[in-house]
């Protein structure tokens, strides 16, 4: 029993102010990428999880378990017959941690979504979206595999139709950004300014779709890329390599760029892979010839675990 987790990329990321709950509302495009984890899961004794990369937590502190607990609570409160089953859990990674590509949220997704396959009870009331909310905000997403415009807190979900066929190179500096840092220093920042951004809606967001130049940017790159430079220097580094669009993804510290074919992508991503921990060229989940994601289609050029740098 398997199941993929594919990677997400941000479009677009929009603060338009601070919630009275401490989150903040944003506006975003969730494009889903081929680019994938792999979480396996077996009937077993006794629980265990392993991961393909040591140096993520085994514990709570994994989504993965945790997502496990809420499942197994929720399903014990509804009498379900096999709530109590013990499995054996593997994570693949191939998506680098704390880069701003969703890997930790899709591993969790992936889980409810495999316990729920194979272990409920198929009741089609059962909670798995709120049980994915308490996990993180954007995890909701990756139940489901659409483009999506987002906003609220991550969590609000509009359906959208793909924007482009683009090929994409992926690009891990090994830098870890703190989610947290990011929020607080853009928030600081946009305060200052007075520059909150304001809400466009699922068309208006992308100005009509058709033009790249005219796509919004990740108001996190302004405080992030005044930290790390890096970023900066890499962004310009793919444009100048000829992508039509680069960006940055989430709060980082992973950037990404759009080229008009795989083939481009793939000679992209070989001439930077000795430059970069972490390369990748794939495609959104819906542009595969056969129209379906095809399981793990995507060309990563690693150096060293899918880490940040300590």
């Amino acid at each position: 029993m398997e199941r993929q987790a594919p990677a997400k990329l941000n479009l677009g990321l929009k603060i338009l102010g601070r919630r009275p709950d401490g989150f903040h509302e944003l506006e975003s495009i969730f494009v889903p990428l081929q680019l994938a984890d792999r979480l396996c899961m077996e009937v077993a004794d006794r629980d265990n999880f392993s991961c393909s990369d040591p140096a993520l937590p085994m514990d709570e502190n994994n989504l993965v378990v945790k997502a496990l607990r809420l499942w197994r609570e929720e399903s014990h409160g509804r009498g379900r017959p096999l709530c109590h089953q013990a499995v054996q859990l593997h994570l693949h990674k191939n998506i680098p941690a704390g880069a701003g590509l969703g890997g930790g949220s899709s591993d969790a997704a992936a889980c409810l979504l495999l316990l729920e396959e194979h272990l409920g009870d198929g009741d089609p009331g059962f909670p798995l979206a709120e049980l994915a909310l308490k996990l993180g905000s954007d995890v909701p997403f990756f139940l489901q595999s659409d483009w999506c415009h987002v906003t609220g807190r991550g969590e609000i979900l509009t359906p959208i139709e793909p924007l482009f066929q683009d090929a994409v190179v992926v690009l891990w500096p090994g830098l870890h950004v703190s989610t947290g840092w990011a929020y607080a220093e853009l928030s600081r920042w946009l305060t200052k300014q007075g520059a909150y951004a304001s809400f466009h809606g699922s068309h208006d967001f992308v100005n009509g779709h058709a033009d790249p130049s005219t796509w919004p940017e990740n108001d996190f790159e302004t405080v992030v890329f005044a930290a790390h430079p890096q970023l900066r220097e890499a962004k310009a580094l793919l444009k100048r390599m000829g992508a039509r669009f680069a960006a940055m993804s989430g709060s980082g510290s992973a950037l990404f760029a759009l080229f008009e074919d795989l083939q481009t992508a793939r000679l992209v991503a070989q001439e930077l892979q000795s430059r970069y921990p972490v390369v990748v060229s794939t495609l959104p989940l819906d542009t595969s010839p056969s129209g379906k994601a095809e399981k793990g289609e995507a060309d990563a050029h690693y150096r060293g675990p899918c880490q940040p740098a300590s």
